[in-house]
C-alpha cells in the first residue's frame, strides 16, 4: 500500500505507507491541540492514505507546511539514523517550495 500528501493542487509526495504513516504520527504529535489532529487522526486510524494540506485552514496549512520543511528531517533522523531517509527529505523539500509560492508576490 501507499499514501500520498498533496501539499497543495499540482503537488503530491506519494511514499509507501510506512513513509506516509511516520509522517502523519510526526504532524498529530508536534499539531497537539490543533483542530487538525482530528482529521490527521482520522486518517491515520481509517489508513486513508491520503491527506489534502489545502483541506485545512490557511494558519494550519502553514503550521503543518513549516513542520515538514523545518522539523521533519531532524525528527527522522533521531529516530532512525540508518533509515532511508531520501523520500522523507523530498517531503521536507516539497513543503519549502509549497511555502515560498504561498509568499510569493
Amino acid at each position: 500500500m501507499a499514501g500520498t500528501i498533496e501539499l497543495t493542487s499540482g503537488i503530491r509526495w506519494s511514499v509507501p505507507s510506512w513513509a506516509f504513516e511516520a509522517v502523519v504520527e510526526y504532524l498529530i504529535d508536534e499539531l497537539a491541540g490543533d483542530p487538525a489532529v482530528e482529521t490527521l487522526k482520522e486518517v491515520a486510524e481509517n489508513n486513508l492514505g491520503w491527506v489534502g494540506i489545502d483541506q485545512f485552514e490557511d494558519v494550519q496549512r502553514v503550521r503543518i507546511l513549516t513542520l515538514l520543511r523545518d522539523g521533519l528531517m531532524q525528527h527522522v533522523e533521531q529516530r532512525d539514523p540508518a533509515g532511508a531517509t531520501g523520500r522523507i527529505r523530498e517531503l521536507s523539500e516539497l513543503a519549502g517550495l509549497t511555502l515560498a509560492r504561498m509568499y510569493k508576490g
